[in-house]
């Protein structure tokens, strides 16, 4: 049969003050959605937009993006996230985000909400990963979040960004105890060959098939000097479409799969053709 779902693109938005103060910045930002490198096929329709959310002082201009937004049918969720949350010391510090999104959502007309959060959290920079202490508060963590959530009836989606490799053997299945607390994961499958592309993350689409949860996977285009298999940067735009189009095949009938992602606006807008 055919694809069993519609999928849809998403990408990572990180300097959000231009897009949300200036109106010129903001139509380019939409018509950029509309057509990467100019295929309407590339079209966006999924948005991890980082912002200060904390300050009901920028709300006014928060709201007028996020009503843009829906009207251009692009789904926003809130991203934030530092390895810290996954520390005791600091797991307060990543509530409060999730809180002040609530909070915004609540005194926000519905155009304007959020329709979801993700964290990208990334425990994996803290001094002593993979520390069972760390596993297992980055994981009451997530339980936490999903319980405020749950407990707010808002119609939040609850994400997360993951790496490829939270399947390893040595992680006790950490990519199975974030699929059971979220809606969705967006993997940061950071390799730039196509058959990698899919392979790193087949166990990660599967188990979400199984469990009735998104994955969307993500690409890296920004220039990593260290690290130049990692990202389509010199590689160009033809050749991350192949590796897109690859996952599709792969995974086209997997009801897991809820499509593919670039990491992010500001490296994919200037990416070689």
């Amino acid at each position: 049969g055919g694809p069993s779902r519609e999928h849809t693109r998403a990408m990572w938005v990180w300097n959000t003050k231009a897009i949300l103060r200036d109106a010129h910045d903001r139509v380019e930002f939409f018509k950029f959605l509309s057509a990467p490198k100019g295929d309407p096929n590339a079209r966006i329709s999924v948005i991890f937009f980082a912002c200060n959310i904390a300050d009901p002082l920028s709300w006014n201009a928060l709201q007028a993006f996020m009503t843009d937004a829906h009207k251009h049918s692009v789904r926003v969720d809130y991203l934030c996230g530092e390895p810290t949350y996954a520390s005791p010391a600091h797991m307060g510090t990543g509530l409060e985000q999730l809180g002040y999104v609530l909070n915004y959502n609540d005194k926000a007309p519905k155009i304007s909400r959020f329709n979801g959060i993700q964290y990208d959290v990334e425990p994996y920079a803290l001094p002593d990963w993979p520390a069972e202490s760390i596993l297992s508060n980055f994981i009451t963590f997530l339980g936490i979040c999903r319980s405020c959530i749950d407990a707010s009836h808002q119609e939040l989606a609850f994400g997360v960004a993951i790496p490829r490799w939270y399947d390893g053997a040595d992680l006790h299945g950490l990519y199975k105890s974030v699929l059971d607390r979220v809606d969705y994961v967006a993997v940061m499958d950071y390799v730039s060959k196509p058959d990698q592309f899919v392979s790193a993350a087949t166990n990660t689409v599967n188990y979400a098939t199984k469990k009735n949860k998104d994955v969307w996977l993500g690409a890296e285009v920004s220039e990593l000097p260290t690290e130049k298999t990692a990202t389509f940067f010199a590689l160009g735009n033809a050749k991350l479409e192949e590796a897109f189009s690859a996952a599709e095949k792969a995974f086209g009938t997997s009801k897991g799969f809820a499509g593919v992602a670039v990491e992010w606006y500001d490296t994919y807008l200037t990416l070689k053709p």
